[in-house]
């Protein structure tokens, strides 16, 4: 192979020759500039799309751009010329004319030519074709030449039309017919077809492809389709050297799929091989900061945080000692999100770096945001922004501000035109509003990641907002919608075992979700070990949801003491870290209150529901100041507070019916129903005016519960409000609408037992 030289920069020649003979029209003398400056130029702040959209492999590009020209030739196309310079190539010596005669760039302008300085691109280009062509040993211009006829034979058909003289005196000189191809190029075609697998391409092409791949694989975070491994395989195969960079696509292929010794072995020959290449002492210090870097980032996707805290902060020193600012910033924030992911290893982390590094998240943040003001880097500073408003809202629950840092990122990445940060921004932004009850806009948001950021977004970020979508779509009792919309995030396409496992973990979540609302209490149990399985390898927002679901299984299975045990290791857990988890611990605080009024006990709960309730408001966390209201409404109705119970309803529902969550609103619903029921009966006689407009509200309220929980399948919220509905029309004497509601209240225990039996059948069976 090649290093430099390749078919398309032979065609590209061809064309500046083409050019040079003021073969086109001055009209169409732009187009042809322009194309062949697309290819002649290496500029440094080339896009790296617009980098693969030049590397062609065949001549349908130059036929696409030649043909719609026209030439000073009547009746002949630019593109029927380009052919004729193209064939006229009838062997090695005219080839070795070709690149004699562009020796010097060019000549001076005449009458009849263009001119082409030495010093202009396309003359530095032809000379640089000029040199690597006479630097090549005779093995490598041989090999050369037949890619290039190869390369060129497509168009044979097209030529020969409009030449047959040509043709035929070519076919004489190589033993063929008229009207068919050469013998010998059929001859090199079989040979390339069935097991020579050549690459029509140089090792400055391979090099870029190279590149370009380990752009891709680093931006979307997923791995090379087989197709493209075998590809670059049969590139690699006939190149005189292969790059080290190969050994790198290996190591993010190894490590997608979950192979973490390989993974370890390739990025230590990636490393070895970028330092022989580069042996001065300052790259070696460069390559090895990145490899500790990588190392580190390894260790700690396969669970070995130890390790890759101690490769970590000997990255972050070697940075320091390189005084690279993006090095030393991007380890920080690392360091900061494993804190996040992982408090328990914060000790060890301490214990291993000393003081060096002792400030808290709020401290390194800062620090990162101070240094990239002072180096105008606009995406360090955009990155710590949404960094720190990730880490406001994980904290101290402070919501506004953390919609301050968001406001200001996106500033930043709109005013500089920081595209990377566009969608991760614009996530945080709906999970934001998501938090502060204002579904409409979290949708909105959603959408506006899918239909402008999704084809900047890596497929990680992708596929972690559809789950997301998913378990919203939960909430709103659309199952079916969730699991498609799963489906058609399905991950196996990208091989990446990390996304694959956090696809399956979501799946099974909202499995779990639809048996525990329908009493399926045996494959809710299998699904909850399957679910606990994924909680060491998920992001903590994801790994805490596991956590909720455990205890909402443990409630409903009647599990009250192993649940009550679980809900305090995890708040001892918290205090224990220091972990400021606001968001946690209220969510936490919400389930022990719910867990003393589901045992009998709503008196010893109240204070802990007021509390959350307080912190909720405090923070305006909406949606979970919801959940603790309803908390502490379902205690004063133990309590037999009716007229409290109802006030403090009344003032939520509107809002919290705009959040969207069905099970939430049928549950208010269903409080507030024996709020009104409880009032009527305490506060008025029997038979009054009052007391019949309380029960005619009750009812309704009763009805609308009753619809929100068949809408979520909730098997006894739909059996308790049937059976509420059942004593208020005897209380009321309707006796008929009482007895039809009991054998609704029948059929519904029937179908659920069917449904059960079934799926312990059908469990049986699989075993």
């Amino acid at each position: 192979m090649s290093r430099y030289l390749s078919p398309v920069k032979i065609c590209i020649v061809i064309l500046i020759d083409v050019y040079f003979h003021r073969e086109a029209q001055p009209i169409d003398t732009i187009h042809l500039l322009a194309f062949i400056s697309q290819h002649v130029l290496n500029r440094a702040d080339t896009p790296s799309d617009g980098r693969q959209n030049n590397q062609i492999t065949d001549l349908k590009p130059f036929e696409s751009l030649l043909s719609p020209l026209t030439s000073n030739f009547p009746g002949r196309s630019l593109h029927d010329v380009f052919l004729k310079y193209l064939w006229a190539l009838s062997s090695f010596e005219k080839l070795d004319d070709l690149f004699e005669k562009s020796r010097s760039g060019g000549v001076e302008a005449t009458p009849d030519c263009l001119p082409i300085t030495p010093t202009s691109s396309i003359g530095q280009f032809l000379r640089r074709c000029h040199l690597e062509f006479v630097r090549l040993q005779f093995s490598d211009a041989q090999q050369l030449w037949e890619d290039f006829v190869i390369f060129r034979e497509p168009s044979w058909s097209a030529w020969a039309s409009r030449n047959p003289d040509d043709a035929a005196i070519l076919l004489q000189l190589e033993g063929g017919d008229m009207g068919q191809i050469s013998p010998v190029l059929i001859d090199r075609q079989n040979k390339r077809r069935n097991d020579r697998h050549e690459t029509l391409a140089s090792q400055d092409v391979l090099t870029q492809t190279i590149q370009y791949q380990l752009e891709i694989l680093q931006s979307t975070g997923c791995r090379l389709p087989s197709e493209m491994q075998l590809q670059l395989a049969g590139m690699i195969q006939h190149a005189s050297i292969a790059p080290a960079d190969v050994h790198f696509i290996k190591f993010f292929d190894t490590w997608r799929c979950g192979a973490y010794s390989d993974a370890i072995d390739c990025l230590h020959r990636y490393f070895d091989y970028a330092v022989e290449g580069h042996g001065s002492s300052q790259n070696i210090k460069t390559y090895h900061q990145y490899a500790l870097l990588h190392l580190a980032v390894l260790h700690a996707d396969f669970g070995c945080y130890e390790e890759a805290i101690a490769a970590m902060n000997e990255c972050i020193a070697t940075a320091r000692e390189n005084q690279d600012s993006r090095c030393l910033n991007f380890g920080l924030s690392w360091l900061v999100h494993l804190r996040k992911a992982h408090p328990e290893y914060a000790a060890h982390e301490k214990m291993v770096q000393g003081a060096a590094f002792g400030g808290n998240e709020s401290d390194i943040l800062l620090f990162l945001q101070q240094k990239a003001l002072e180096s105008k880097d606009w995406t360090q500073l955009s990155s710590a922004i949404l960094s720190q408003a990730e880490s406001v809202v994980q904290d101290s629950g402070n919501l506004p501000k953390a919609l301050e840092f968001s406001y200001q990122s996106a500033h930043l990445n709109l005013k500089h035109s920081i595209r990377s940060l566009q969608p991760t921004q614009t996530r945080l932004h709906g999970a934001l509003f998501g938090l502060a009850g204002a579904q409409n806009v979290a949708d909105f948001d959603t959408s506006v990641f899918h239909t402008v950021h999704a084809h900047k977004a890596t497929q990680p970020e992708l596929l972690g907002m559809k789950c997301m979508q998913a378990y919203h779509l939960v909430a709103q009792g659309r199952y079916d919608q969730a699991m498609q919309t799963l489906r058609d995030a399905d991950p196996t396409q990208h091989r990446t075992l990390r996304m694959q496992n956090l696809h399956l973990g979501f799946a099974n979540m909202v499995r779990f979700k639809r048996a525990l609302h329908r009493n399926e209490m045996f494959t809710a149990w299998r699904l909850l070990s399957r679910i606990k399985v994924m909680r060491g390898m998920a992001e903590p927002d994801v790994a805490f949801e596991t956590h909720i679901l455990e205890l909402e299984y443990l409630r409903k299975a009647d599990k009250a003491n192993q649940a009550f045990e679980r809900v305090t290791q995890l708040i001892e857990k918290l205090n224990e870290s220091n972990d400021n988890a606001q968001t946690h611990r209220i969510r936490l605080l919400i389930c022990k209150a719910n867990l003393w009024a589901h045992v009998g006990k709503p008196a010893k709960g109240f204070s802990v529901a007021l509390r959350a309730a307080n912190a909720a408001y405090t923070r305006t966390l909406t949606p979970l100041m919801w959940s603790a209201v309803a908390a502490l409404a379902a205690i004063l109705d133990h309590m037999q507070e009716f007229a409290a119970a109802r006030k403090l309803l009344d003032s939520i529902i509107p809002r919290a019916i705009e959040g969207g969550d069905v099970l939430l609103i049928a549950r208010l619903y269903s409080q507030l129903t024996d709020a009104y029921v409880g009032q009527a009966c305490q506060d008025y006689k029997k038979g009054s005016k009052e007391r019949d407009q309380l029960l005619n509200a009750a009812q309704m309220y009763l009805e609308r519960a009753k619809g929100a929980f068949t809408r979520v399948e909730d098997v006894d919220g739909t059996l308790s409000c049937l059976e509420r509905k059942a004593m208020l029309f005897r209380y009321r004497g309707e006796d008929v609408l009482a007895e039809e509601m009991d054998k609704m209240l029948e059929a519904e225990v029937d179908q659920a037992r069917k449904r059960e039996a079934q799926v312990r059948g059908f469990d049986e069976e699989s075993r």
